[in-house]
């Protein structure tokens, strides 16, 4: 999603007793380099002691290492992850068409979604994939803008950083 605070303390649970606690659903996840002030800023927090948005396979190593996840649930994760962005898609669209003023950070939350799930699919045996053309999907098509960052994370040492070049 492209969040670069450090949501990860962000955890909590919900109950009625103790007998029925369970991990809250996911809150205060915003796309902020979508927002220009924003757009060259790094992760919050590091994943395998590196702080990049590029983490397709750090992410299948996280997952196996400290999770101790079999790759088939890794996959089952990363599917769902990539199924709820496809919904959110073209709601997104409708969002920015009925907002006017929000349509060109809409446009690039897209772009980030995209190279978002096109790292993770890199890396995953899921057979669900995204729908290349998030814009076009969602109505707001703009065919140079993801070209313009698909590159932008290679490092001269060959790792990743967000900032485009």
């Amino acid at each position: 999603m492209r969040n670069a605070d450090a949501h990860l303390k962000n955890y909590a649970v919900t109950y009625t007793s103790f007998a029925d606690v369970a991990l809250a659903p996911v809150y205060d996840i915003v796309t902020v380099t979508a927002y220009p002030a924003y757009q060259d800023s790094l992760p919050g927090l590091t994943l395998g002691g590196k702080k990049v948005w590029k983490i397709g396979k750090l992410l299948h190593q996280f997952g196996a290492t400290r999770l101790s996840l079999p790759a088939y649930e890794m996959a089952a994760c990363l599917t769902e992850v990539t199924s709820a962005i496809n919904e959110m898609v073209p709601i997104l669209g409708q969002y920015a068409s009925t907002y006017p003023g929000f349509r060109e950070t809409a446009k690039r939350m897209l772009t980030e979604w995209e190279l978002g799930v096109q790292d993770i699919q890199a890396q995953a045996t899921s057979k669900v994939k995204s729908q290349i053309g998030f814009k076009a999907i969602a109505g707001l098509s703009d065919e140079t803008d993801v070209a313009k960052k698909v590159n932008a994370y290679k490092n001269p040492d060959g790792g990743f950083s967000h900032k485009a070049r």
